[in-house]
């Protein structure tokens, strides 16, 4: 079936096109990374079941900010504490990957965990799933990972953290 353009009447006003987040100087503009902290605080994050996937938990972080929050990559770099050039060229990396999994609801991984620069993106993920009290074999299961790649994980942000004196 064609639709001829030219007999087709728009009726859209600025509300319909909205993203749903109101901003002074435009209501068009991405939400900020302060705005998703302060709306959202601990709710503002990636869904689990993303991380089960064949990238890497960084890659997904950055994938999934880029295309379903639509986020710039400097929001990106500030919202999880990495430079702005290596989350332009992780991106580059992905953007032909596809996520093996949807949403499938269930616990949110905050942004704010992959803050921490001394870390690898799993090591954070990891020691944040061991704070909620998930076992290896779990973790390993939800994020797509061997369990004792997990330990290894935990073990090392263990030891820099402990490094640094943040250990419990």
């Amino acid at each position: 079936m064609w639709v001829d353009v030219a007999r087709l009447e728009y009726a859209l006003n600025e509300s319909d096109l909205s993203n749903g987040f109101e901003d002074e100087d435009s209501p068009f503009e991405l939400p900020s990374v302060s705005y998703l902290e302060n709306t959202f605080g601990a709710e503002a994050g990636i869904p689990l079941s993303l991380f089960n996937s064949n990238m890497t938990p960084l890659q997904v972080v950055i994938k999934y900010a880029k295309e379903k929050v639509g986020l710039s990559n400097v929001k990106i770099a500030s919202l999880i504490g990495r430079d702005p050039q290596t989350v332009w060229i992780t991106y580059r990396a992905v953007r032909n990957k596809r996520f093996s999994q949807e949403d499938l609801g269930g616990l949110l991984i905050p942004f704010s965990i992959f803050k921490d620069e001394s870390l690898s993106a799993l090591e954070c993920l990891v020691s944040f799933l061991k704070e909620k009290e998930f076992s290896y074999a779990q973790m390993g299961r939800l994020i797509g990972r061997d369990q004792r790649t997990v330990w290894t994980a935990w073990s090392r942000a263990r030891k820099k953290l402990r490094l640094r004196g943040q250990d419990e």
